[in-house]
């Protein structure tokens, strides 16, 4: 598949990628560009054609360039802004010039950030659930300026989001290590969940004073794990569905502190490597399966645990082998349960062995593997008592 991109600006990156959502295949390639007034060509090899595959449905074709609007390929219009009104694209033959793309400057989003400190990585986005355009810019630090020593929250910067599609809903965003504001158009201050922001309209012009701030009220989560060796590292995670998260590392047992968490309602889960992970239930009690967690309200500083001490789970182990009998190495191998509400995956060894540790008894588990010759998979792998 060959086309071709116009105006793209000299030194510029886009990305073009074509996807065919019933065979689940596709392809990408990117290009640089050479001046607003120049066109630079583009190949796609190696496409599989969609009169192969019963289940092919047609390639969307997408250009995502760097500072300009994503579009889409449709066949009557040229390019079109969303997902959903891209012509899917029946490859039958070889396709010459018939994909071709004309930057456009769409619209940019600009403000400032502040209320952080100099050593935080600091992400700003904008997202538009009605177009499902997006776009983002990082805060450079050269682009800070600190009021005193700039490790006291007393961080400024401002930001530029290039290029967005014209559309009247974006919800912007700013992440400070997992932490996240939102917009909204009261002077001096942000939010911490999507659904309270108010909406950017950018579907005539540039938008400025978009300025967020980290000066949310937040809050400490602490959670005190056990049942570990010294030398075992446990994750502890924190997230509220409507958009704030944490996260810490712990070695051994001990207390997992999580910091700057907004108030809200959370699951809370903690992992180990080799060990089930557990999840946040109800006061103290934890539970196995994702479907039985709890959530946990913050609204201040809270404390729960978690252990592992009287915690049982058995393992599944095998090989694969192709049909002459030789080792498959590197090869995905996942077992699921929908009982137990537990999936894990890992890779083959040279030997074609795999072994999935850490999972919870259940009678029901499929395992399965995805290679090249087909979908290899072995249903009811019974481990409700022992491993298998």
């Amino acid at each position: 598949v060959q086309g071709t991109i116009t105006g793209l600006d000299s030194g510029r990156f886009a990305w073009i990628d074509m996807f065919d959502e019933g065979m689940m295949f596709g392809n990408g390639t990117g290009v640089v560009g050479e001046g607003t007034e120049s066109s630079v060509n583009f190949t796609l090899e190696g496409m599989k054609r969609t009169n192969s595959s019963s289940d092919a449905t047609g390639y969307r074709v997408m250009m995502d360039p760097d500072g300009y609007p994503m579009q889409f390929w449709n066949d009557s219009t040229g390019t079109a802004n969303t997902w959903d009104n891209a012509t899917l694209l029946q490859l039958n033959a070889d396709s010459t010039d018939q994909i071709s793309f004309t930057i456009s400057e769409g619209n940019d989003i600009a403000g400032t950030i502040s209320g952080f400190n100099r050593n935080d990585w600091i992400f700003i986005d904008a997202w538009s659930k009605s177009t499902g355009q997006m776009g983002f810019a990082n805060v450079e630090s050269t682009n800070v300026t600190c009021e005193e020593n700039g490790v006291t929250d007393d961080c400024s910067a401002t930001y530029t989001i290039q290029g967005l599609s014209p559309a009247a809903d974006y919800v912007v965003g700013a992440d400070r290590n997992g932490m996240r504001v939102f917009y909204s158009s009261t002077a001096g201050s942000s939010v911490p969940f999507p659904d309270n922001a108010t909406v950017v309209d950018a579907s005539s012009g540039d938008q400025s004073s978009i300025d967020l701030t980290f000066n949310v009220t937040t809050h400490t989560l602490t959670a005190t794990v056990a049942g570990l060796s010294d030398s075992d590292t446990v994750y502890v995670n924190a997230w509220d569905p409507q958009g704030g998260f944490g996260w810490k590392k712990l070695t051994g047992n001990g207390s997992a502190v999580i910091e700057k968490l907004p108030t809200g309602i959370y699951y809370v889960s903690a992992w180990a490597d080799g060990k089930a992970e557990l999840f946040y239930k109800d006061g103290t009690d934890t539970t196995e399966r994702y479907h039985e967690a709890g959530q946990l309200s913050i609204s201040g500083d809270v404390a729960t645990s978690f252990s592992w001490a009287n915690v049982t789970t058995h393992l599944i182990s095998g090989t694969v082998l192709d049909a002459s009998g030789t080792a498959v190495t590197d090869q995905l191998v996942s077992a699921f349960s929908n009982n137990a509400s537990a999936y894990q995956s890992v890779i083959t060894d040279s030997n074609g062995a795999y072994e999935i540790k850490a999972l919870t008894p259940a009678s029901d588990y499929v395992v399965d593997a995805w290679t090249v010759d087909g979908h290899l998979e072995v249903t009811g792998v019974d481990i409700s008592t022992a491993d298998a």
